[in-house]
């Protein structure tokens, strides 16, 4: 168990490590960080390219977002990767794992009406980075770790106590897929009028977790995306989107068919090379009869974004469950870099 642990552990430093080493490398100039202009325009200035977290959502993944000015004339590129700790222990349910994603996307914007993104995803589960990081703090901060010290470290566990089910190893729900995604921006957005985008997508899963029903499950979603010029300095945005899911079960669980996701951010330029951002997901349950995870989740991700020169641009963010403390990640992080070719 600490061999297979310490292996995990490296894999997944190394994996951050080259994909920071890549983006440095090849896409950062030396010239470091500049403002990138919107003129009167009201499109996005860069939401986090985040997939909601929380763990009602972690069994599959929804498609991108995307917005008004995601995709820009051109080739573009987005590499990001997020990593959540999850503890969760109640009268219904315990839940105890760490989950990793990464995505690579390719923007093409035929203009600046019409685009197209392909994105290669994956999820991963695994346990114990963070637990050490995540009861410090609680110990640091005078917070109740709700038995978190009674279990060993590096778990990925699941337990649903009143129907006894029991995954102990939930690498079995790793997964991967190709999706492909088609905007069409059917208003700019100046003075009083938002950015309006439609987006349709389609995702291919090229590894389903063991356990479902369908192999290769094709999942399709289609949403409405509005970005809105507030000030000078501030930006808002709001995505909503219905996901049509063909997985509907995996192991002893059973999932929707069709959930919606809502996601609002507010963007603040600080300076010419910095942004703030604040962005909420609200996303409907997805499993059924599954105590809380039945229920709407909310998570809050704060992060903050840095444009360089090169017209390409840095994102960090940390993902709290605030608003929920079951029904969302307990700790994680977000990285990821944009830019156009």
């Amino acid at each position: 168990m600490v061999h297979s642990l310490s292996m995990i552990k490296g894999l997944v430093i190394r994996s951050f490590l080259s994909f920071f080493f890549v983006v440095c490398w090849l896409v950062v100039p030396p010239y470091g960080f500049a403002h990138e202009e919107y003129g009167d325009r009201s499109h996005d200035p860069g939401f986090l390219h985040i997939r909601p977290q929380a763990p009602p959502h972690n069994f599959r993944m929804t498609l991108p977002h995307l917005l008004p000015g995601s995709i820009k004339p051109g080739a573009g590129y987005i590499l990001g990767t997020t990593f959540t700790n999850v503890w969760v222990y109640d009268k219904d349910i315990n839940l105890d794992y760490e989950m990793l994603d990464l995505h690579m996307s390719f923007t093409y914007g035929l203009s600046e009406d019409f685009g197209f993104a392909l994105v290669y995803d994956q999820r991963n589960f695994y346990g114990g980075i963070l637990d050490g990081l995540v009861q410090g703090i609680h110990e640091i901060f005078g917070i109740d770790q709700n038995g978190r010290t009674d279990v060993p470290k590096g778990r990925t566990y699941l337990e649903q106590f009143d129907t006894g089910t029991i995954i102990d190893d939930m690498t079995v729900l790793d997964n991967r897929a190709i999706n492909f995604m088609i905007q069409y921006v059917f208003i700019h957005g100046r003075n009083n009028l938002p950015a309006v985008g439609l987006t349709g997508g389609v995702r291919y899963t090229l590894e389903a977790p063991e356990g479902g029903t369908e192999k290769h499950p094709v999942d399709t979603t289609i949403a409405l995306g509005l970005a809105k010029r507030l000030a000078q300095d501030w930006y808002t945005c709001l995505h909503l989107g219905l996901t049509r899911f063909e997985q509907t079960k995996i192991l002893h669980l059973e999932f929707k068919k069709e959930i919606y996701t809502g996601m609002w951010a507010l963007a603040w330029d600080v300076s010419h090379r910095t942004s703030l951002l604040a962005q909420i997901f609200h996303t409907e349950g997805t499993i059924e009869n599954f105590a809380q995870f039945s229920h709407p989740s909310t998570e809050l991700n704060l992060g903050v974004r840095l444009v360089t020169d090169a017209g390409g641009a840095f994102e960090f963010a940390i993902i709290e469950n605030i608003f929920n403390y079951n029904n969302s990640p307990d700790l994680g992080f977000h990285f990821a870099y944009s830019g156009m070719f």
